[in-house]
């Protein structure tokens, strides 16, 4: 951990089953994290690197594989700028890159480029923009996922959940909701083989996915859109298999604005468990584009491959 306007470099090769996450770089500035090899599987919050209120963050060649956040940007009081990872391999209980959740001071400017990611059980790219503050400027590209239960999740929404996880701030009242633009992923091929009709857990109780839950999922507020997006050169070969009766006859529910509805039940960053498509999911997305996808599934689905509602598409 550093503090400060400081050069940090990592110094160790290996880390294995550390006491919680693996890492924490708290409101630092250089960072260079390369060639590191993270197993993190003894507790529930096994993440491997985590980076909250930094800038000029540099990760490279770096092999992560825990029960958590593989590698995790959040902006608990400073903002997270100009962060570059590449030539990774991630395997995760939960989820692989996640930008976000905390919020608060924005994060922009990172490129996520020429990664692996194997057996991620719940999101293989997941970016929350959820305590106010914006996530923008995100271009991911050239990313091969092989058993990932939902290769992208978006959510713009807002929420207060305090819980003391080493930040450093805390919020403590419910934001406005904040703002999530300029979105890219370019070259991601995503394949589920038959390993994925089968429901994944955490530690043996804890259901982390299963074939209802997968497909890549935006979502937003509907006086709240998340706003440029670009889908392009996507091949996503899903599992499939979900008959309608598998999902609950009630009607998917809608992002709240937790100001106007702070007790309100809605759509959330972990509900609902299922999804109304097999592969593509995008509600109230201003601007989204749409280029050269191929969807493929392995089962017969009762579900469309993709859905679209709210503003403006373009294929």
């Amino acid at each position: 951990m550093a503090d400060g306007h400081s050069k940090d470099t990592a110094a160790v090769q290996a880390a294995i089953d550390a006491a919680a996450w693996a890492t924490a770089f708290l409101d630092s500035d250089f960072i260079w994290a390369t060639d590191l090899h993270i197993e993190n599987h003894r507790n529930y919050n096994g993440d491997g690197l985590d980076f909250d209120g930094c800038r000029h963050v540099w990760v490279r060649g770096c092999y992560i594989d825990g029960t958590d956040d593989n590698l995790c940007l959040q902006s608990s009081g400073l903002p997270v700028q100009d962060v570059h990872i590449s030539d990774c391999a991630f395997t995760s209980v939960c989820a692989g890159i996640r930008i976000g959740l905390k919020s608060i001071g924005g994060i922009s400017g990172v490129v996520i480029s020429n990664c692996t990611m194997r057996n991620i059980w719940r999101e293989g790219i997941k970016l929350e923009c959820t305590e106010g503050g914006s996530i923008t400027d995100i271009l991911v590209e050239n990313v091969t996922m092989h058993n990932v239960r939902r290769p992208i999740f978006a959510i713009l929404n807002n929420r207060y959940c305090p819980d003391d996880l080493g930040s450093s701030v805390e919020l403590d009242h419910i934001p406005p909701i904040g703002t999530m633009a300029r979105l890219r992923f370019v070259g991601i091929t995503a394949v589920d083989d038959e390993g994925m009709a089968h429901a994944q857990r955490r530690f043996d109780n804890d259901i982390m996915g299963e074939p209802r839950f997968g497909g890549c999922r935006f979502d937003a507020n509907a006086a709240h859109p998340i706003e440029d997006v670009t889908i392009r050169d996507f091949w996503y070969t899903a599992i499939g298999g979900v008959r309608l009766t598998d999902l609950p006859a009630a009607p998917y529910p809608e992002v709240p604005d937790r100001l106007q509805a702070p007790t309100a039940p809605g759509s959330e960053n972990y509900y609902p468990n299922w999804s109304r498509t097999t592969h593509l999911d995008a509600r109230y997305v201003r601007g989204l584009t749409l280029e050269n996808l191929h969807f493929i599934t392995l089962h017969s689905d009762e579900r469309p491959k993709m859905l679209t509602e709210g503003p403006t598409v373009m294929l």
